[in-house]
């Protein structure tokens, strides 16, 4: 068998994809597997394992034709060219973990028996598949509600479960001789904590100030000897020497841009904490079990791409800003001065000293932030766990909520009291006090209702047009029950709009919407039921395991109960409930 994976992104992007190549290897360990990379970043693929095959992409030739016209036809030439050179035969199975068009391009041309991912329909439109890469597509669209790792969403879009064993690259040899010989060329002082600083990232709103950084270093080293390493690109390297500036004489290496990307992760895997920002040295400390300390600034969020594994931790600011929607035209950066020196230098003591992390409670030095650590979750799902203790807010309390609700509708998996749900409502109770504002409960469990009430009607409506004999598809009744079924988005999308809570199951549906190719008026109607039925199956979900997390924390459940409309919550569905839940199949 033949499997292609298809990762055009950057090197953070890679090495969060090395769970699906070990996955694919387990579920098919007599497979050839091919990975297709942006030549980029061959160097990065080199350390994935599980590899059989690495083809580097042509993007320094494809990126000058991207910007006219004139060039798409000799561009397409030359991605014909590629694909009839390394791809012949035609693969089996494609995974396609690459949300572009070209990604999505590939995997169309590749012709292959079966495709995970991005790829595109007869007609040149987008499609994504299965379940979990629409809930991808999804959550850049409703991205608050989103509870799940770039890493698990990877890997079950690749028809895979996650297996709670975190990221892996293999280093070579000669890369850690090298790195071994670079530190005892040092002569370091016995006893020296090695930290590294990655003071740069993609985007400068996501870049923690670089005197920051400095003064970090200064209280690290008025509590224990360290010496600190300067990462980056070449093109960080003007940044990492401002740095080395700013630290007192002979504490610093600058190595930004004079090491390759096997150096880098030998040196790292060295090195006893990784303070950084959200940027792709933190993803290579995490795959080589080294302890990261991260900062997610402008628009990047620790539950979507913070590092993976046991026992790191990530920091975000608390604003109402936070993730920023507008980066680039953000000129404040309060996000920047949220976060203290004097906050990073405790927690990050508490990494090299390998003191037992818990959650603590809410102090007047932890203002500015909150503090995640990583881990995961008993189904192997990864996991960020605020160790500040503050009272159960309406977000948090919903991200919970989408975490168990998504896996038992995409997956069909948990039930009352089963593991998972034990697990929440210990995260529940063990890292948040009792709420001190509304929830949402009472407006959501409204809306939800309108939701299931409205995802019923477009499912009868479908059904009939379904099953309505071909002879009597006269214009005039089409145009009728169309005119029937077009009057219920609108209302979708105004419950989307006022209630972001529920707005990436409504989402989900416009999406699967979209994704019909067929034009036979009974296909297309059996398309849409099965559309309704899952929208209603997204918001059952929901209301589910709102009710099981109420009814299993006492203070959420006393705080509920002073709620006349919710106390069917806490003593269980009422009779009326269920029966709009279970609307009939219409299979």
């Amino acid at each position: 068998m033949d499997i292609l994976v298809i990762n055009l992104m950057r090197l953070g992007d890679l090495v969060q994809s090395s769970p699906v190549l070990r996955g694919l290897r387990r579920q098919y360990p007599e497979a050839r597997i091919t990975l297709a990379v942006q030549d980029f970043f061959q160097e990065t693929a080199e350390l994935l394992p599980g590899v059989d095959r690495l083809l580097p992409f042509p993007t320094r030739q494809l990126a000058p034709m991207a910007d006219g016209k004139s060039s798409w036809p000799e561009g397409y030439r030359l991605v014909a060219q590629w694909l009839a050179s390394h791809l012949e035969p035609r693969p089996d199975l494609v995974v396609n973990l690459t949300p572009t068009i070209m990604g999505a391009i590939l995997s169309y041309l590749c012709a292959a028996r079966e495709v995970r991912g991005f790829t595109l329909t007869g007609d040149r439109r987008f499609l994504t598949r299965p379940g979990w890469m629409n809930y991808l597509m999804v959550t850049s669209r409703a991205r608050l509600a989103n509870a799940f790792n770039l890493v698990d969403i990877f890997a079950k879009g690749a028809g895979l479960q996650p297996d709670g064993a975190g990221l892996e690259v293999q280093i070579p040899a000669d890369a850690r001789d090298q790195a071994g010989a670079f530190l005892t060329g040092l002569s370091l002082a016995p006893g020296t904590s090695l930290v590294g600083l990655v003071p740069g990232a993609s985007q400068p709103q996501r870049c923690w100030p670089a005197e920051n950084f400095a003064e970090v270093g200064r209280k690290l080293l008025n509590s224990r000897p360290c010496h600190f390493f300067i990462l980056g690109s070449r093109s960080e390297r003007p940044l990492g020497e401002k740095l080395a500036g700013l630290m007192p004489p002979g504490t610093t290496t600058l190595c930004a841009g004079g090491t390759s990307i096997a150096g880098l992760t030998a040196l790292i895997s060295r090195l006893g904490l990784l303070i950084t920002n959200d940027t792709g040295p933190m993803h290579l400390a995490a795959a080589v079990k080294t302890p990261v300390l991260a900062f997610f600034l402008a628009g990047a969020r620790v539950r979507d791409t913070g590092p993976v594994g046991e026992g790191h931790l990530a920091l975000e600011p608390r604003l109402d800003c936070h993730p920023c929607h507008y980066p680039d035209s953000c000129s404040l950066c309060k996000c920047h001065a949220a976060i203290s020196p004097e906050a990073v230098a405790a927690w990050a003591l508490n990494l090299l000293e390998k003191r037992p992390l818990a959650p603590v409670a809410d102090a007047s030095r932890w203002q500015g932030l909150q503090v995640y650590l990583s881990t995961f979750d008993p189904t192997g799902h990864h996991a960020h766990l605020p160790l500040i203790r503050r009272p159960l807010d309406r977000k948090n309390f919903w991200t919970l909520v989408h975490r168990g609700a998504w896996p038992r509708f995409l997956d069909g998996n948990g039930v009352p009291g089963d593991s998972l749900g034990r697990w929440l409502g210990q995260v529940l109770s063990g890292c948040f006090l009792p709420p001190a504002e509304d929830l949402g409960l009472t407006a959501s469990h409204r809306d939800l209702m309108e939701l299931l009430d409205l995802a019923a009607q477009g499912e009868r409506l479908a059904c009939r047009l379904r099953d309505l004999p071909p002879e009597r598809h006269t214009p005039s009744f089409l145009w009728q029950q169309a005119e029937a079924i077009r009057g219920i988005d609108p209302e979708l999308h105004r419950l989307a709009v006022g209630s972001p809570e529920i707005a990436a199951c409504i989402e989900y549906y416009f999406l699967e919407q979209r994704g019909g190719v067929e034009t036979d008026v009974s296909l297309l109607a059996r398309q849409l039921a099965e559309a309704y039925r899952r929208l209603r199956q997204a918001g059952k979900s929901c209301l589910e395991v709102m009710g099981e997390m109420a009814r299993g924390n006492q203070d959420i459940a006393c705080y509920i109960n002073s709620i006349p409309e919710m106390a069917h919550l806490v003593q269980g569905m009422t009779p009326k409930d269920d029966q709009i839940l279970e609307v009939a199949s219409c299979k």
